[in-house]
C-alpha cells in the first residue's frame, strides 16, 4: 500500500501559517509577537508568570 499521497496532504494540513493567532496556555489571551520576548511567544505563554503557573500545576 502506497500512503505518500496521504502523507504529504497531512503535512500540508497540519502546518502552520506565519498570521496563525496563539494564545496563552494558561489564560488564554491572545499573544502580540512584537509585544511577548521571543522564547514566551514560542512556547505559548503570554508572560513568564503565567509560564511559571501552567509548570507549578504540571
Amino acid at each position: 500500500m502506497d500512503f505518500s499521497n496521504y502523507l504529504m496532504k497531512n503535512r500540508r494540513a497540519s502546518s502552520r501559517t506565519p498570521d496563525d493567532d496563539k494564545f496563552c496556555l494558561e489564560c488564554g489571551i491572545k499573544i502580540v509577537k512584537e509585544r511577548t520576548d521571543p522564547h514566551l511567544y514560542r512556547q505559548k505563554f503570554c508572560s513568564e508568570h503565567c509560564k511559571e503557573r501552567y509548570v507549578s500545576i504540571i
